[in-house]
């Protein structure tokens, strides 16, 4: 007969590790080949299975890992250029900037920075660094110069720990507390067979060995619950579940006031507790709060420089992050928020730019999404369409203001399209015309200021 917790209740080990099988002559009947036995095993996965079998990395002592690319990344090129890219950098800034005024000093500090880039590059035997490298017909008739190249090394994946395929119960058992070995040996000690799991001998484990061992009062509670649902005659497996599940609850509890009383010790920490309690409720009440946390990131990078105050970690920053998200203001095209819009939407309005817009979240407004090339005329109108033409229109308007410094070119396309509204382009979705109208007069307005 077996022992009680005969299945362990592991899922992971009858997926990830291959079975000790037969080899296949008629003589072998210790040890099978380790490619026959694992091609039979793969093959007798489900879907899911085999997922998660080519997903997960298991060690000889059944630990079992994921790999996650690694956000180290050594790169002693900040600027990323190379070449003749150097010589475009400028025009490139001016280029992005749509014209608008650039501080002589911000030019200066910049090309301070461009000719110490330049001048390491030349130095550099980085092979990404330098702007002339080594052609295939050279590499292949010369293959010892790579000797003299450094190419950068990728940064290892990083391993995340997900458990054990040895661990009885791997979904009830509670890791990481700090009774996991007592738990565990308590385990295989009941592992018994059922015979030899007498009334005399439960009643010793529970009285005298027990206590004598060294652990939470809540574990030792549940343990002994174990024990009396093994004396009268439970279900042993479906006892062990319920303790070990009962035991992972309170440990839950603890890490949390653990984490609780760490966090009221933290002086940045709940500062952030409290700014954003406010914030909510002004946020709530229809106030735009963006402005007051983008001042608070402020002074608070600003603190974290001088001498003697408390630093801001790299957990502070997150939780400001996180905030500054979930507060941002309300940003509306075509009756999507952009902020809060998942990449769906995102998709359907912006096309090519959702990603690019998805990581530069959040915006502060419609006017910040215009002036930063995110919303053109391609957002409303589909290409060589009556709305397209009407767009363009309008963008030649927009350009002769810009050049004339003055809004009488765009007023007069106004009423322009008032007229052809009421009278041709009766099948045209004017909301989006009027809404782009705004947009691209608002930003004008804004410039203006």
């Amino acid at each position: 007969m077996d022992e009680i917790f005969s299945s362990g209740f592991n899922p992971n080990k009858d997926i990830l590790e291959v079975p000790q099988q037969e080899g296949e002559a008629e003589e072998d009947h210790y040890f099978g080949d380790i490619g026959a036995s694992t091609s039979r095993h793969v093959s007798s996965l489900s879907f899911g299975e085999r997922q998660l079998w080519e997903g997960l990395i298991v060690t000889k002592n059944g630990l079992i890992f994921r790999t996650e690319p690694s956000p180290n990344q050594h790169d002693p090129d900040p600027f990323n250029l190379k070449g003749k890219d150097m010589e475009r950098y400028f025009e490139k800034i001016r280029r992005d900037n749509k014209g608008k005024f650039i501080p002589h000093d911000t030019f200066d500090h910049l090309k301070e920075a461009m000719e110490e880039e330049s001048a390491r590059a030349v130095k550099s035997e980085d092979a990404y660094s330098r702007s002339e490298l080594l052609s295939y017909d050279q590499l292949e008739k010369f293959p010892g110069m790579m000797k003299y190249i450094d190419i950068p090394q990728t940064p290892r994946d990083l391993f995340v720990y997900m458990g054990n395929t040895n661990q009885m119960f791997y979904d009830e058992f509670p890791e990481g507390c700090q009774d996991s070995k007592v738990i565990n040996t308590v385990l295989s000690i009941l592992n018994k067979k059922e015979e030899k799991l007498t009334p005399d001998y439960l009643e010793w484990f529970r009285d005298t060995f027990l206590p004598s061992q060294v652990m939470r009062p809540y574990t030792l509670k549940y343990l002994t619950r174990l024990t009396n649902d093994l004396l009268l005659g439970e279900e042993p497996e479906e006892a062990a579940q319920k303790a070990l599940s009962s035991i992972e609850a309170n440990y839950k509890v603890e890490y949390l006031n653990k984490a609780a009383h760490l966090a009221r010790q933290d002086k940045i920490y709940m500062l952030l507790y409290t700014k954003e309690k406010e914030w909510t409720k002004q946020f709530k009440s229809g106030k735009n709060v963006y402005p007051s946390i983008k001042m608070f990131g402020k002074a608070l990078f600003d603190i974290s420089k001088e001498e003697g105050m408390p630093r801001a970690k790299a957990h502070h920053w997150d939780r400001y992050r996180r905030i500054k998200t979930k507060l941002a203001p309300r940003v509306y095209i075509c009756g999507i928020d952009v902020n809060r819009a998942d990449m769906y939407r995102l998709k359907k309005l912006f096309k090519k730019q959702s990603e690019d817009i998805w990581f530069k979240r959040p915006f502060e407004s419609t006017i910040d999404l215009v002036n930063k090339g995110y919303v053109t005329r391609s957002t409303f109108a589909e290409s060589n369409s009556e709305e397209e033409q009407l767009l363009e229109g309008l963008d030649l308007a927009i350009l002769k203001a810009k050049q004339e410094n003055n809004l009488s070119s765009v007023n007069k396309y106004r009423e322009q399209l008032i007229m052809l509204q009421k009278t041709k382009y009766t099948n045209v979705d004017w909301s989006n015309i009027w809404t782009y109208y705004n947009l691209v007069k608002g930003d004008i307005l804004e410039r203006e200021k």
